[in-house]
Parts: C-alpha cells; structure tokens; sequence
C-alpha cells in the first residue's frame, strides 16, 4: 500500500471515529438532560391501608427508590423514606404510586391518632388528648343498646351507641377480641 493509500485511509479511519465520539458524546448529553427532568420518589411495593404505622415496614424493605418524569410529580411527594419513619397513614396508598406527604401524619396531621370516619362523623383515639378535651376510654364497657356498624377495624369491630332520631353520637365503641375502647367524637376538616 502507497504512502498515500495509508494516509487516505488513516483520515478516514480518524473521521469515522471522529463522528462515533461526536454521536457518543450527543448521545450522552441526551441521557444527562432526561436524567435531569426526572425526580427519584419512594414508592411502596404493596397496598398499605390507613392507620398504618409505617416504621415496621420501613424495616421490612416495602419501600423503594424509583425516578419519574418531574412533569408527572404528584405534589408533596416523599422523597426520602426519612420522611416515612415515625409516620401513620391517613389514607390509603397503593402499591407502586408516588406517596405524597397528604396521607400520611394520622388523623388531621396528628401522628399517632386513630380515627373512624362514619357518615361525615370522625372519631378518634387521642390518649394523650393532643386535640380532644375527652380522653378515649381503653377500658369501656359496651352499652347494651349499642348497634354494630360491620366496620372493621383488624380484628375489633365498631359499634355506634344509640341515639334518639336526628342526633349523631358522641363516641363509638371499638371492641377487641380481649377489650372494649370508647372513642369520642372529634370535629376535622377534610376527613
């Protein structure tokens, strides 16, 4: 081969690989720009009803990391499963969605709190009465004119006390297999 053949070749060898970089690099500047519209947000990799308590399932690995496009972030999203621990659920959160921050913190943003909504009417176990005047009875006896309202709740099942027509009761009763709570009537906004 001619010193000119080589040469030819050699600047058609370099103008290939000049054009494979150029390619590459387009390439690579495309991913950094996608990677660059997208949030990584925690997702759950099963259903967690409300009132679920999310630390146990923090340590069994139910939550995950996965990125989604920023133009489809769902406001308040959890970025972080920090923002998860010492958390109840408030509402229900399906498996593989992005969990926003409304549905977690209990009851009307308490942490610990459990609540009954029936008819528009919640009620709520407070025992540190952070937000009701009336403790929760943990130790109730269940009135005999009491009516079941086949809600469940686990294993305890909740009775609403009867009322005259027209008034709505001011507590409920939660009945355990081993014991019986009162949970008193609580005002919220957006339950």
């Amino acid at each position: 081969m001619s010193s000119r053949s080589r040469a030819i070749a050699l600047v058609v060898a370099l103008a290939v690989l000049g054009a494979t970089g150029f390619v590459l690099l387009g390439e690579r500047l495309k991913a950094d720009r996608n990677a660059a519209q997208q949030t990584a947000v925690i997702v759950s990799s099963q259903d967690i009803p409300p009132n679920t308590e999310l630390n146990p399932l923090i340590s069994a690995g139910v939550f995950r990391t996965v990125m989604v496009p920023n133009d489809t972030l769902v406001e308040g999203a959890v970025t972080d499963t920090d923002e998860l621990a010492e958390q109840t659920t408030s509402a229900l959160i399906f498996a593989d969605e992005q969990i926003p921050t409304s549905r977690l913190g209990g009851v009307c943003g308490l942490p610990t709190s459990a609540f009954i909504a029936i008819r528009g009417n919640t009620y709520i176990r407070d025992p540190g009465r952070s937000v009701t005047l009336v403790p929760p009875d943990l130790s109730a006896r269940l009135p005999d004119q009491a009516t079941e309202t086949h809600i469940r709740i686990g294993d305890a099942s909740v009775w609403r006390e009867t009322v005259q027509p027209g008034r709505v009761p001011t507590s409920v009763f939660v009945k355990f297999p081993d014991h019986v709570e009162r949970w008193p009537q609580y005002a919220c906004e957006g339950l």
